[in-house]
């Protein structure tokens, strides 16, 4: 059985996976957003924000932690492979979202997170489902040094 830890950040996605038993690290993945030209592609400028609206605005795009969900999860799948295990070994998540504002979803929200398993839906990106169900298409964060110039 293994556990992942996820840790969500202004400049990154990192995950690390752990056999529990032994309780020895399997292995850590990074997805850093100014790294991988799909996430850039989302709007961010190389403070990792969107352009402001405003004065002090420091806003991100929801469409790149989901993006960044999915470059994680493909390449943790082959790691896993890697090391023996498979992502169905995974019995706990565990979620670090610092200094991040909410992403905030309507009422489509239930109906499409539960449309996540559906064959239709096999192709799709996951911004792809998810971002219908977004009441904004960004989440406001909190600005702090790593963030500011």
């Amino acid at each position: 059985m293994l556990a992942l830890g996820l840790d969500s950040s202004t400049q990154s996605l990192s995950a690390s996976v752990v056999d529990i038993s032994p309780g020895t690290r399997v292995c850590e993945l990074t997805v850093n957003y100014l790294a991988e030209d799909s996430l850039r592609s989302t709007g961010i400028g190389e403070d990792y924000l969107l352009p402001p609206t405003q004065d002090g605005d420091a806003r991100q795009p929801v469409a790149l932690f989901f993006s960044a969900l999915e470059i994680l999860f493909s390449r943790l799948a082959e790691e896993l492979r890697r090391e023996g295990f498979s992502t169905a070994d995974i019995a706990a998540i565990n979620v670090s979202g610092q200094q991040h504002g909410h992403v905030l979803l309507d009422q489509s929200a239930e109906k499409v997170f539960a449309s996540l398993n559906s064959p239709d839906q096999s192709e799709c990106s996951l911004a792809k489902i998810l971002v219908p169900a977004l009441t904004l298409p960004w989440a406001r964060i909190w600005r702090t040094s790593n963030t500011t110039s």
